[in-house]
């Protein structure tokens, strides 16, 4: 008999006014404690966007580096504008026969190149799938890169606006281990 007392009580208590106050209480703490954590997370996202001071490194998950100003950031996207990366020229040295072989005694050059000068053309614009990305970070006005890219800016005639930086402490994204191939199975019919 004791024990249908227990399970009437409880059934008694799950149908009062009591239960479904606090079960109410209860849903509102939980909606708000989700509530804030989003509003917390957005707080956060929005420290991380880019100095509009500065100009930005994006370092892309194929080892290419990109400089200018990121524009739009957001969970799915980044689109940078006025865009500058570097190109690397190795030191040849020519052998006795005639051909060229890469000196290992000296450093490669490495210039700071605008984007729009290829052969197909692009716009100085450049949509990035954050998926792609490593990484950005903001880059100091006062850095070699920031530096010769406001030469650049300064001198958008000279052909030599865009100097040399130092290979020595040019940035360098790092490089993804290419994945192996699949084993090939020779399928026969029989």
């Amino acid at each position: 008999m004791e024990v249908n007392q227990n399970t009437n009580s409880v059934s008694t208590f799950k149908t009062s006014k009591y239960y479904k106050v606090i079960l109410t209480i209860a849903s509102l703490v939980v909606i708000g404690l989700v509530a804030m954590a989003i509003y917390s997370a957005a707080g956060e996202y929005q420290e991380l966007q880019p100095d509009a001071s500065m100009s930005q490194a994006v370092f892309l998950n194929n080892g290419e580096v990109y400089f200018g100003n990121i524009t739009t950031l957001d969970e799915d996207y980044l689109v940078l504008e006025d865009i500058y990366y570097l190109q690397v020229t190795p030191a040849l040295q020519q052998q006795a026969d005639g051909t060229t072989v890469q000196d290992p005694n000296q450093q490669p050059q490495v210039n700071l190149i605008k984007l729009g000068e290829e052969l197909h053309g692009p716009e100085d614009k450049m949509v990035v799938p954050v998926s792609s990305i490593i990484y950005w970070e903001n880059i100091r006005n006062d850095g070699q890169v920031a530096t010769a890219i406001a030469e650049a800016k300064a001198n958008p005639d000279n052909a030599e606006a865009a100097p040399a930086v130092d290979a020595n402490v040019a940035p360098q994204a790092v490089p993804q281990v290419a994945p192996q191939p699949a084993e090939t199975v020779e399928v026969t019919e029989e």
